[in-house]
Order: C-alpha cells, then sequence, then structure tokens
C-alpha cells in the first residue's frame, strides 16, 4: 500500500516496478535459498539502519564498528546489507562471478541423529579481500550469515577498505538531511538569510577529525599523493604519505596552480602500517620537521596530540597498475633512514671531499648558507663544473652564489622529498 501524495512511496513504486532482469534474477535467488548470491551493479539500497536509533545507546556490552568519516555504525543486524552494498559496488572488479554463483556456503555442526545444532556461514566472494571469511558458530543460517557478514566489514574496515558510503547513516545525520531537502524544497533560503543574517553550514564541518582518539598511535593508516609525470619544465613531483590514526575517506582529483599551469594531484590508499614507539617518535619528529619546514616558524605539538603524520616516499614511485580491490603495501619503500636522520637533525652539511660527491649531495636538495634553522633557502638547480665561485654566467641571471655558495661558507643542505 502506498500514502496518496507520498513521493517517496511513489519512487519506491517506481523503481520495483521498472526493475532491470538481473535485479529479477538476484531476488528470486534471495527467495529461493539463502545461499543467495552476488547483486548485480544496479542494486539500490538505502543505506539507514534497520533499527530505531541504537546507534545512540551508549551500552558498551554492544558490539560495532564506527566509520570516522559519517560517525555511522554498523552494527550485526546491518552487515548484510552493508556487504550486499559492497559486493554490487565492486563486482565488475572482482574476478568473473557466474550468474548461479552462491555468495554464502553454509557448513552444518554438531549434528545429532542428522539435525544439526549449529551453523556457521562463510562468504565465497573469488577476487576479494572478504573471500573465504567465516563467521561465527550460530543457532540459525539468519545468525550465521550476519556473523560473516559483520566479520566481512570488520576485515574491510582494517585494511583500510570500508567505503563511508556503504556505512548507514546516523540519526542526526539522516534528519539533516531530510530538513536540508524540505528547506529545499519550500525554497525557503531567503527568508532565513533575512531573519538570520548569515547561515551556519554544517556540512562543511567534518565530523572525522572529532571522531579521531588522541594519544599514542600503534597503527596508522595511509593516504598517498601523488603527481603523474611533469608540469612544464619543473622537476617530477614527489608522493607525500598523510597517516591519520582512522582511516580517510577517498578524495576526489585535487588542483593544484603554479605559474598558470595546472597540476592535478592524486590519492591512493596504502594498506595500514603497524609502528613501535621508536618508529612512531621517527615518523612525529619528521613530520613536525618537515611543517617547520614549510612554514618557516617554530612549530610544537606532542606526539599524543598530532592528529596527522606525514612521510615521504621515493620520487618515482606510481600506484601499481592494475591492484584491483586490494590496496599497496608501502611499509618496505619508505626511505626510513632519511626520516631518522631528518627526526634528529634539521640540516647537514654538503660534502665537498669530491665533485661527484657533492653533486650525489646536492640532488634534490634545498641550501642555506648559515647554521640558523628558519632563514632564506634556495632550490639547487643544477651543479656546474665550469664556474668559479668568482665566475660570471653569461647563460643566467642567477647569482654564482646559488651554485657555488660552498666555497665562501660552510653551508647546510636540507633534503626535501616532497
Amino acid at each position: 500500500m502506498a500514502e496518496r501524495g507520498n513521493d517517496i512511496h511513489r519512487r519506491i513504486l517506481s523503481r520495483i516496478t521498472n526493475i532491470d532482469a538481473y535485479m529479477l534474477q538476484w531476488t528470486e535467488a534471495i527467495c529461493n535459498g539463502q545461499e543467495s548470491a552476488v547483486p548485480p551493479d544496479s542494486l539500490q539500497e538505502t543505506i539507514n539502519p534497520y533499527h530505531s536509533d541504537s546507534e545512540d545507546d551508549e551500552d558498551g556490552a554492544k558490539h560495532y564498528v564506527k566509520e570516522p568519516t559519517t560517525s555511522g555504525r554498523i552494527y550485526i543486524q546491518d552487515a548484510t546489507t552493508v556487504l550486499y552494498r559492497y559486493a554490487a559496488s565492486v563486482r565488475s572488479l572482482a574476478d568473473e562471478i557466474s550468474e548461479n554463483h552462491k555468495l554464502f556456503d553454509f557448513e552444518d555442526i554438531d549434528k545429532v541423529f542428522g539435525v544439526p545444532k549449529a551453523f556457521r556461514c562463510t562468504i565465497d566472494f573469488p577476487g576479494t579481500p572478504i573471500h573465504r571469511i567465516s563467521g561465527a558458530a550460530s543457532s540459525s543460517r539468519a545468525e550465521a550469515r550476519r556473523s560473516a557478514c559483520f566479520k566481512a566489514c570488520e576485515s574491510l574496515y582494517h585494511s583500510n577498505l570500508l567505503d563511508f558510503r556503504l556505512v548507514p547513516l546516523p540519526s542526526h545525520l539522516r534528519a539533516q538531511y531530510e530538513h536540508e531537502a524540505q528547506r529545499s524544497s519550500t525554497k525557503d533560503f531567503t527568508s532565513d538569510m533575512k531573519s538570520g543574517g548569515t547561515r551556519t553550514y554544517p556540512r562543511k564541518l567534518p565530523n572525522f577529525w572529532s571522531n579521531v582518539q588522541k594519544g599514542f598511535p600503534t597503527t596508522l593508516y595511509p593516504l598517498v599523493f601523488y603527481v603523474d609525470g611533469k608540469i612544464d619544465d619543473t622537476d617530477p613531483f614527489g608522493p607525500l604519505v598523510l597517516l591519520t590514526r582512522e582511516p580517510l575517506p577517498d578524495f576526489h582529483l585535487i588542483r593544484l596552480f603554479s605559474s598558470g599551469s595546472t597540476i592535478p594531484v592524486r590519492s591512493q590508499r596504502a594498506a595500514p602500517i603497524s609502528v613501535e614507539e621508536v618508529r612512531m617518535r621517527e615518523i612525529h619528529a619528521f613530520s613536525v620537521r618537515l611543517c617547520r619546514a614549510i612554514m618557516n616558524k617554530a612549530l610544537v605539538c606532542k606526539l599524543e596530540d598530532m592528529a596527522y603524520f606525514l612521510l615521504p616516499l621515493p620520487r618515482d614511485w606510481r600506484p601499481p597498475v592494475n591492484t584491483g580491490l586490494y590496496v599497496p603495501n608501502i611499509s618496505e619503500i619508505v626511505p626510513w633512514d632519511v626520516v631518522s636522520l631528518a627526526s634528529k637533525q634539521w640540516a647537514v652539511v654538503i660534502r665537498n671531499d669530491s665533485s661527484e660527491d657533492t653533486e650525489a649531495d646536492l640532488e634534490d636538495a634545498i641550501v642555506q648558507d648559515r647554521w640558523i634553522e628558519f632563514t632564506r633557502r634556495y632550490k639547487v638547480v643544477k651543479v656546474r663544473r665550469d664556474l668559479t665561485p668568482l665566475s660570471k654566467p653569461d647563460d643566467s641571471v642567477v647569482s654564482p652564489c646559488a651554485f657555488h655558495c660552498r666555497a665562501n661558507f660552510r653551508p647546510s643542505t636540507e633534503r626535501s622529498r616532497l
């Protein structure tokens, strides 16, 4: 039954009556067996939870997965819906799935006179990180399926693969969206601006940082920002790793502008990094050092209060091609020697034993001419062996001091991998 004049009911009826053949086949598979099937790409499942405001329950005994971007929670009763949405979103990236492929396998446990006392469910989704994940033994197949789906959601979260768009919305966000949709339909924005003067934008205040817990982290979730190729005549840009205590959502393409040129910056998730105390303190010191160098002013922030951390990667690093549904592991390719060196001192002396050593030391380097941390710095363009500190280069307007300051001073160099 549909309520007269209810647009939501009318849209639901419209979707049902215009359902495609793949959706009809999937719904028949659900009705005919509890093993279900992988849903098609056209699945349009609601992200509203199937329980009444239990995400706001403060009972600590309830187990859930909390997504930090929207503060949405996945309870065991929501896990099956989340898994269906995930399966529909990644079906095209996974291995080829037959039309009759069963998504769930059930195992009978503790049979008595041929009648099972318990069931265990295992997810059968080849080519995905949740393949062959099993739940706990349960008294019914429905509970066993929920347990397996919840285990899969936990695995996706801890692997930095859980998309926030799959997680049910919390009650305050659902109320906010409904309120804004109603205001948009009534066109009441003008009167609000006149009566209130200025309006706040609650969606512009991200919930992510308020959901991040402070303290000493043991696991960090990396997001790598990188630039493909070169821009005009500039040097290649090296990647920058942003590490947070909770998984960040996917970023759209970011555009930077320099000298009239547009620089597209892309992002790539990476596998979580488990860190020990000594390495964590080096990461913290490197992050503070990098921020001080960029701002060229003093900065002090305790490790326990840091919201995010930074790491370098080799300049030629790019994401692997055809990674599919998995994320690359960058822990082994991070130049930890550079991180350790920068965490202990802000500059090092340029080697001058030979021209080869000097040229190797000044590759992709920032130099300065005094032992003061906050001063003017220069980017090394190139080392020329045909000049002396007293030569005047006819083919350049740059002072020779930028190339040969080593002769007059005891300069220091600060390596820059950004």
